[in-house]
């Protein structure tokens, strides 16, 4: 630790506590539970398996105060490629989870899963290769589940599906380097990744000195932070895959930013794994574009302005709006009525060099009929001031407890829901797409909203009349109003499935 480092005291000023349910489960885990600490420099991550010991467990806590305390490297490139992730669900389930992966051309899928056997891992394999065509990189990860005849055996089948690699296949770095020698021998083409004896080891080169693995897989919380998986990467000089660790919306930001610094990115990186989640911490942009953190280093480059607009998220997302919950400042933000107390306001602001060119310091004219109004400012005032942490927690258990509500009444009620959420704002679109932004939002069926909207009114609740307006909550709602909302819809699903 350096003293660039916090307090105790002000790491539990600024840790909030998250429990976040999967679609499926993932390693066993059904709920992923994590403590957000926020630092000035952003949030982080901290989020340990319950298995793992007090050492395993500190590196993760040292990425978490690397990203709200020391900040970040610069990124070399703009975007990064990701791959899909399938656990190891059985065959037919294959196709819905690759759905949620829009524009993913790599999968990873799980196999040698405790109590499975060896045809679970083809058929599954296979199922993949199936639904994304011959064109798609397929991985496979064992997470160290087989000995080195039971991986040679059950690569030998997989190889019959053409895979880019075989992650962590045996548990040791010694039969990591056996393992390849017998695949060489046998004429089975498949490379090998070392995830585990990277990330777990005191000593990751030793898979470079053994000559263990033509690939290695990095994760910025088990290695301690950014800068200590750059290091690895660097050391080691073997191509390189970031992958993250289960991890919330605030950890895949920074498995994202190592990926973008790395000088080189020859593979997908394993960073889609918010997909697995009904619900998030925030609403995630598409992993594969990296896209606001890349569209800051974007405009800085190119020398122009990134403008944010917040009329919809601003004080719903967090007292600094998207932009504080995301970690990325913009040049200049735009507000709605919001700041009113619903009032007729809006109102923009930025940088004070930007603002300055504003009459009256400025050349551009600005004015407006209810610039200033008394009766808005009034309301915008007492608005803020009943603002606080603890009313954003309330608003952002709420969220997500109504988010994973509808999504549990659409699955089991068979119609298919895609619930988009960030803290407390919400939209469920009526597809099997996810929704990333317009042309997936036209996807959605909006006769099936309607007939969800009348249904939902005759079960006392008035939910926004348009399948794509957002669904906000305010203080005034309770977890009561929640629950009740969430009965109800439960009611309004089984009369859109029973529909003709």
């Amino acid at each position: 630790m350096t003293s660039a480092f916090p307090s105790l005291a002000e790491v539990i000023d600024g840790l909030r506590v998250v429990s976040i349910p999967m679609r499926v489960g993932f390693r066993g885990v059904m709920v992923r539970e994590a403590a957000l600490i926020r630092g000035p420099k952003g949030w982080g991550e901290f989020a340990p398996f319950p298995e793992y010991d007090g050492v395993e467990s500190s590196r993760w806590l040292a990425a978490g105060l690397e990203a709200g305390w020391v900040g970040w490297p610069d990124p070399v490139r703009t975007s990064v490629p990701v791959n899909a992730t399938v656990p190891a669900v059985p065959a037919g389930e294959v196709a819905d989870v690759l759905q949620r992966y829009d524009g993913c051309t790599t999968a990873k899928v799980k196999v040698a899963e405790r109590g499975q056997r060896l045809q679970d891992d083809v058929d599954r394999v296979a199922a993949v290769r199936d639904a994304m065509g011959p064109a798609a990189q397929v991985r496979v990860d064992a997470n160290g589940g087989w000995t080195v005849a039971e991986a040679t055996d059950a690569l030998r089948r997989l190889a019959a599906y053409g895979l880019e690699y075989a992650e962590q296949p045996c548990a040791s770095v010694e039969e990591l380097a056996s393992l390849r020698i017998t695949l060489a021998r046998n004429g089975i083409d498949v490379q090998v990744a070392a995830d585990e004896s990277i990330r777990k080891a005191e000593d990751p080169m030793r898979v470079v000195r053994e000559e263990a693995a033509d690939v290695i897989v990095v994760k910025v919380a088990p290695l301690g932070g950014v800068r200590a998986a750059l290091d690895v990467a660097r050391e080691c000089g073997l191509p390189t895959v970031v992958s993250s660790a289960l991890d919330s919306a605030v950890g895949i930001g920074r498995g994202l930013l190592a990926a973008a610094v790395l000088p080189e990115l020859r593979h997908a990186c394993g960073l889609g794994t918010g997909s697995l989640f009904v619900d998030d911490v925030v609403e995630s942009a598409p992993p594969r574009d990296g896209f606001l953190q890349g569209l800051r280093a974007l405009c800085d480059r190119v020398g122009t302005l990134l403008v944010f607009d917040e009329v919809i998220s601003g004080f719903r997302a967090s007292a600094g709006g998207a932009q504080k919950a995301l970690g990325v400042k913009p040049d200049l933000t735009c507000l709605g009525k919001i700041i009113g107390g619903g009032l007729p306001v809006g109102a923009y602001g930025g940088r004070a060099e930007i603002m300055a060119l504003v009459a009256p310091d400025g050349p551009v004219y600005q004015a407006g009929t209810l610039s200033g109004n008394p009766l808005a400012m009034t309301a915008g005032l007492w608005s803020l001031s009943e603002l606080s942490e603890g009313l954003y927690r309330h608003l952002a258990k709420l969220g997500s407890r109504l988010a994973a509500g509808l999504a549990d009444a659409a699955r089991e009620a068979g119609v298919a829901v895609q619930v988009n959420a960030f803290g407390s704002l919400l939209t469920p679109f009526f597809t099997t797409q996810p929704v990333r932004d317009y042309q997936s939002a036209l996807t959605a069926d909006t006769v099936a909203y309607g007939r969800f909207f009348r249904a939902m009114l005759e079960g006392g609740v008035y939910p926004p009349p348009s399948q794509f307006e957002a669904w906000f909550l305010s203080a005034a709602h309770s977890e009561k109003d929640v629950d009740k909302t969430v009965k109800a819809a439960r009611r309004a699903m089984k009369a859109v499935r029973s529909a003709p």
